[in-house]
């Protein structure tokens, strides 16, 4: 990934340290929640009866209460072992929480309780929650009905898929870095020397993210236990 620079030749861009990487996640995520209140508190504006507002109006709350929720699990910072798996199927909850999905949409949560260490564990809630926020948009609000969420621990690596049934990723931005969350997606796989894998078509896109544990640090929770 990179950009053009005035003769029109495109330039790496340096990595962005972890620091920068939270930083940049967070304003990401708090821009487009404030942006998506605003446009439903427009939609209350311009609705008429009050019914139809006061449905509106709490849905604009169950929106921003998901999203308080979603911030506080994601501001906790893990500095030995944690419970990735109960902390990721809350993460999942409130970010559908105040979704108005409506028909027979279905989230299916496969995470069992897994304890990883902290520095992977908050590298993983991170790149789930812009996983799971762009399926939610891109898939199950567009003719998507299906959204599938796992965890598992292979070996020495935590691996999470990110499945939907929806109409697939554009060919244009199949290749990743296309958008501001996609590419700090990316980064923070980079940053924890992990993969991520993008299936995409018409049935569908899943996508996969392999991070591999810090072993040592888990052994020596697992010593003083």
């Amino acid at each position: 990934m990179g950009h053009q620079n005035e003769r029109g030749m495109v330039e790496a861009r340096p990595p962005r340290s972890e620091d920068r990487l939270l930083l940049d996640e967070s304003v990401h995520r708090t821009a487009n929640e404030i942006t998506a209140a605003i446009a439903a508190l427009r939609l209350v504006k311009a609705a008429r009866g009050p019914d139809a507002r006061l449905r509106m109006v709490d849905e604009a709350l169950l929106r921003l209460e998901g999203f308080a929720g979603t911030h506080r699990l994601l501001a906790h910072l893990p500095v030995t072992s944690v419970n990735a798996g109960a902390d990721l199927e809350q993460l999942c909850r409130k970010i559908v929480e105040g979704r108005r999905l409506g028909g027979r949409k279905t989230v299916t949560l496969s995470i069992p309780d897994l304890w990883l260490d902290g520095a992977t564990a908050r590298r993983l809630l991170l790149i789930a929650a812009e996983l799971v926020a762009n399926a939610l948009h891109h898939s199950l609000a567009v003719g998507g009905s299906r959204l599938e969420v796992a965890l598992t621990v292979e070996g020495t690596d935590a691996v999470m898929t990110v499945a939907d049934d929806g109409p697939g990723i554009a060919p244009s931005a199949a290749t990743g870095g296309t958008g501001q969350g996609t590419g700090i997606v990316d980064d923070l796989v980079h940053l924890s020397e992990g993969t991520i894998e993008r299936r995409t078509g018409v049935a569908g896109t899943t996508v996969t993210v392999t991070l591999p544990l810090d072993m040592t640090a888990l052994a020596r929770v697992r010593g003083r236990g």
